[in-house]
C-alpha cells in the first residue's frame, strides 16, 4: 500500500498486542507530536474501529494477517481493535511528522 504522507518522514512506531480486550495506540498524537498520521500493519485477525465504537464481529472493519491501512490523526485518536478468535495479533504503526 503506497503511503500517503508525502513530504513527512517516520516519527516513530508502536507495536500493539491485538488480544481479546479492546487495545488503543498510547503514543502522544497532541498537536505537539506533530503527527499527521500512520501506516499500520496487521499481524493476525480481528477488527477495528477509528470512531470510538467498540469494535466486535459486527461492528468495525475485519482485519487479517498483512492488511495494511493508512490512518489520520483523527483516525489513530480513536483507533480501537479486538482479536477474532484466540490467538492474539498486532497492530503495527508508523508514525509520520512532517518533515521540518
Amino acid at each position: 500500500m503506497p503511503l500517503d504522507f508525502p513530504d513527512c518522514i517516520p516519527a516513530s512506531f508502536e507495536r500493539l498486542t491485538v488480544t481479546g480486550a479492546v487495545v488503543s495506540f498510547t503514543y502522544p498524537l497532541a498537536p505537539a507530536a506533530s503527527v499527521v498520521g500512520a501506516n499500520v500493519r496487521f499481524e493476525g485477525a480481528g477488527y477495528f474501529t477509528v470512531t470510538g465504537e467498540t469494535p466486535t464481529a459486527t461492528v468495525g472493519t475485519p482485519f487479517f494477517d498483512g492488511d495494511e491501512r493508512n490512518l489520520s490523526l483523527t483516525e489513530l485518536r480513536h483507533f480501537q481493535a479486538t482479536r477474532s478468535g484466540v490467538t492474539n495479533g498486532a497492530a503495527i504503526a508508523t508514525y509520520f511528522r512532517r518533515n521540518r
